[in-house]
């Protein structure tokens, strides 16, 4: 059993409380049973697990899955516990775990998502991603000066939910946000002086939602790249809401209007354009590219309707497509580039092809 505070090992652990230490050392904390076990039922690695005879003993299923994951595996005392943890009480385990690199969800396959502008409190950052995991979000992306992903007050305030949302930190939201709207995504501001309410606009098509600083808000330039722009309703003599109160409201709203509201699941006609020709078609949501383009005369590949898959692939320029199952006849770089198969390509709202 360690029981020296003044181990080498647990000066190297207390190091992980800060910024500094997690990057020198390229990983950072997990406090708690709730988080390990979140960190074990998606298989994340882990480098050093330290726990009491005490929680052994109550948890041997949970220690037995974590050890196998881990690289080192230490019994120690209540009072190293104490030393290792950021805690008052720690609840008897901590382990550290290695900074994976973050894998954003791809902005063309996105259906719901937040992007966070210098969001300082940790404890806000993670009710945000326990709140997007829980509405159905797919990803999250947030600012450079915002606080750490991996702070360990972020990952407590998750409850577990850290694990299960794709992140990423990018230095330049006005590109994120360009990008998704080349993607047919909607992005919708936060204002508080904003002439509609965020219950006045359809939230059934993608969407990403912008959300400011604590104190200060977005900044204006960042607004004014948003296609809506969007107030939450306070009674006279509130001035805000809470930042992760406010993601809620929105995320809840988008999933009342998805999942409970029996609607059509686009913001507008589906519009295919076909760039070559400069061809403009509203279709039904029911249609498929290449049945579209043969009804207007333009010249699409279509071995696929004698037995050549594959064949009827063009190049998505802007927009999104809907499949009833996804293709096989994709491959994964072809996906990236932007590649769809017309022939059971469905267009939601405008998306423009390369034809």
């Amino acid at each position: 059993m360690l029981t020296s505070t003044k181990n080498p090992l647990v000066k190297e652990i207390r190091k992980l409380h800060r910024v500094k230490g997690r990057r020198q050392q390229d990983l950072f904390l997990l406090e708690g049973t709730h988080l390990l076990a979140e960190a074990c039922a998606v298989d994340y690695p882990l480098v050093t697990l330290c726990y009491t005879s005490e929680w052994l003993e109550a948890h041997p299923q949970l220690s037995q899955d974590a050890s196998v994951r881990s690289q080192r595996v230490e019994v120690v005392s209540q009072s190293v516990l104490k030393a290792i943890a950021t805690t008052v009480e720690p609840d008897g385990v901590v382990a550290t775990a290695t900074r994976l690199p973050l894998s954003p969800k791809p902005l063309n396959s996105l259906s719901l998502g937040l992007a966070l502008e210098t969001i300082q409190d940790p404890g806000n950052l993670g009710t945000i991603i326990r709140t997007a995991v829980a509405a159905g979000a797919e990803g999250l992306w947030l600012s450079s000066d915002s606080v750490e992903l991996d702070n360990p007050k972020v990952l407590r305030a998750s409850v577990g939910q850290w694990f299960r949302l794709p992140m990423a930190v990018t230095p330049h939201l006005p590109t994120l946000v360009a990008q998704a709207q080349a993607q047919g995504i909607q992005v919708v501001a936060t204002v508080p002086d904003a002439k509609v309410s965020y219950w006045d606009i359809d939230w059934r098509c993608p969407s990403l939602i912008l959300l400011g600083n604590e104190a200060a808000g977005l900044r204006e330039d960042l607004v004014k790249t948003a296609d809506q722009q969007v107030n939450i309703p306070l009674m006279p003599g509130v001035e805000s809401l809470n930042v992760a109160i406010a993601a809620a409201l929105m995320l809840y709203e988008a999933k009342r209007q998805r999942f409970l509201v029996k609607s059509p699941s686009t913001c507008s006609e589906p519009t295919v354009v076909f760039a070559k020709s400069g061809k403009e078609v509203t279709c039904d949501a029911e249609d498929v590219i290449l049945d579209v383009a043969e009804q207007e005369g333009v010249a699409l590949p279509s071995g696929c309707r004698m037995g050549a898959c594959g064949a009827c692939k063009q190049k998505l320029l802007k927009g999104k497509v809907e499949y009833d199952e996804e293709p096989d006849a994709l491959e994964e770089d072809e996906r990236k580039e932007g590649m769809i198969l017309t022939c059971v390509a469905h267009p939601v709202g405008q998306v423009v092809v390369s034809a």
